[in-house]
């Protein structure tokens, strides 16, 4: 039986990120069982469940897309003037 290349790149995701999240303490244990299922449906559950909450909890920390762009626009400015 034949895997669509979409099922494909997802196994390959789950298996490689395995290791990165068994060393991060950051996922509860239900999105650790969810990880750990095998199934693609739970895995990304649990991964937009930890990301949910990581954005969440650095909201205050993280630049706002404004701030991005403003800083991007300062460094070409700065860029094209010390040319």
């Amino acid at each position: 039986m034949r895997m669509s290349r979409e099922k494909v790149v997802t196994h390959y995701n789950m298996a490689v990120s395995q290791v990165r999240q068994a060393l991060d303490d950051g996922f509860t244990e239900l999105e650790r069982e969810l990880l750990a299922s095998g199934n693609a449906r739970s895995w990304l559950k649990a991964l937009k469940a930890y990301t949910r909450r990581w954005v969440e909890e650095n909201a205050e920390r993280c630049a706002s897309v404004d701030e991005i762009r403003n800083e991007r626009g300062r460094l070409k400015w700065t860029v094209s003037l010390n040319r």
